[in-house]
């Protein structure tokens, strides 16, 4: 966990296998893959593998609040505000949806980068 970080775990409501670094989302008290502006947290392990190969109903780790490494989904600059895309990728936040995190360096499409989650939206509920 990082310095001043606030993480929890929560089952897998879907295979999130693959997908840290992405943005989540809470939806009927399990971690969905968040869409376009829906991030809440962001997924730091998606758990552990079932003997099938997927995460569904396993134990995930999500940090909504502290540094960690996100997947940019466009080009970023330093210091921008950031939501999350339609395939749960980190780019800089538009009019009309809610920042939860702040990027601390530039990347480019498909790069991870260092962020910091800093704000829990409205309606969030903690699992």
């Amino acid at each position: 966990m990082s310095r001043g970080a606030a993480d929890d775990t929560i089952l897998c409501g879907a295979d999130l296998a693959g997908y840290e670094g992405y943005g989540g989302r809470v939806a009927a008290g399990v971690l969905q893959l968040a869409g376009l502006g829906t991030g809440v947290c962001l997924i730091v392990d998606p758990g552990p593998l079932t003997s099938t190969g997927i995460t569904t109903g396993q134990p995930a780790s999500i940090r909504y609040l502290g540094e960690g490494y996100g997947i940019a989904g466009a080009t970023i600059a330093y210091g921008a505000r950031l939501m999350t895309d339609a395939t749960g990728r980190w780019i800089t936040a538009t009019t009309g949806y809610t920042s939860i995190a702040l990027a601390l360096e530039a990347a480019t499409v498909g790069e991870t980068f260092n962020l910091l989650v800093d704000a829990v939206p409205a309606g969030y509920v903690e699992p």
